[in-house]
């Protein structure tokens, strides 16, 4: 595999990791006064609701960090070029098998 391929097969890979990762640890208990949170490692995402009991209102709080959503693509960009050259390398041995 060329330089070339590797970086545009990691350019289409991180993208698809980055949202795997994240609907993978998606974490969503809004329903019962709990919070949904985005993001592994960091949780770059989050929302809160809940009831104030003193004026029976509902309130929500949400958050969105972006040092977090930063260190998630970086994070995702690594796994990513990691599975590209592990599956370059068994292409690799692949080829050199059946050449032989």
């Amino acid at each position: 595999m060329s330089n070339k391929q590797f970086l545009i097969t990691c350019i289409w890979v991180s993208p698809v990791v980055f949202a795997a990762i994240t609907l993978i640890t998606y974490k969503n208990d809004l329903d019962s006064d709990g919070s949904m949170e985005l993001g592994a490692p960091y949780t770059f995402y989050q929302k809160s609701s809940g009831l104030y009991i003193d004026t029976g209102e509902m309130g929500t709080v949400s958050s969105f960090e972006k040092p977090n959503l930063l260190w998630d693509i970086l994070f995702a960009v690594i796994i990513s070029i990691t599975l590209v050259a592990i599956w370059a390398w068994f292409k690799k041995i692949k080829c050199k098998r059946h050449l032989n």
